[in-house]
């Protein structure tokens, strides 16, 4: 087990790292393994990750990812379809 928590650090870290590059940049990473807040092993793998709001309760995703949507949207609206 002890051997899998580094690397299991380092892919939860650069799945992090791939969704977010600049500080413009926004995203959701979403990990649904209650293990992250009941385990040890879990609260370490969190403290591996660059800073960042966490969310516990699914009202919080789902406000979260409501803001993200309006934003990213907002920001760049899509394009109608070429048909």
């Amino acid at each position: 087990k002890h051997l899998h928590l580094p690397q299991a650090a380092v892919a939860l870290r650069q799945g992090a790292g791939r969704l977010i590059r600049r500080e413009s940049d926004q995203g959701v990473l979403v990990v649904c393994d209650v293990r992250l807040n009941q385990m040890g092993y879990g609260r370490q793998l969190v403290a591996t990750l660059p800073p960042m709001r966490r969310l516990l309760s699914p009202q919080d995703f789902e406000d979260a990812l409501a803001r993200l949507t309006r934003t990213s949207t907002t920001d760049h609206p899509l394009s109608a379809p070429p048909w």
